[in-house]
């Protein structure tokens, strides 16, 4: 079954771990891991439709494809992962500056 007509459209949201070298470098590659492991299970708890998935790739860089889904959806997608980082707690992220904005990009095929 092809994607037709209000369900064409495909969102792809990138996203970064900022500062993440300065974190690994500071506190370890242990809290690196632990903190790439909870960055991940917070994302894939905001892509729980069917084939929706999220995957790490290129270390602290991680994508998410949300299929049928306007730019609109995808922006509130992402601002909800965006909130849920933000409200993670750790004594350690406090050192670091705080996610504070989602940029999204229009692209046609």
């Amino acid at each position: 079954m092809g994607l037709t007509g209000r369900d064409s459209g495909v969102a792809l949201l990138m996203i970064d771990a900022d500062h993440f070298k300065q974190f690994n470098d500071q506190l370890g590659h242990q809290a690196g891991d632990e903190c790439l492991r909870v960055l991940a299970n917070t994302l894939q708890k905001h892509v729980s439709r069917p084939k929706t998935w999220s995957r790490a790739f290129g270390g602290e860089e991680f994508a998410i494809l949300l299929p049928a889904t306007p730019l609109e959806g995808a922006q509130r997608v992402a601002e909800l992962i965006r909130a849920a980082v933000f409200d993670l707690e750790s004594p350690a992220a406090t050192r670091f500056e705080q996610p504070s904005r989602v940029q999204t990009r229009r692209s046609s095929a």
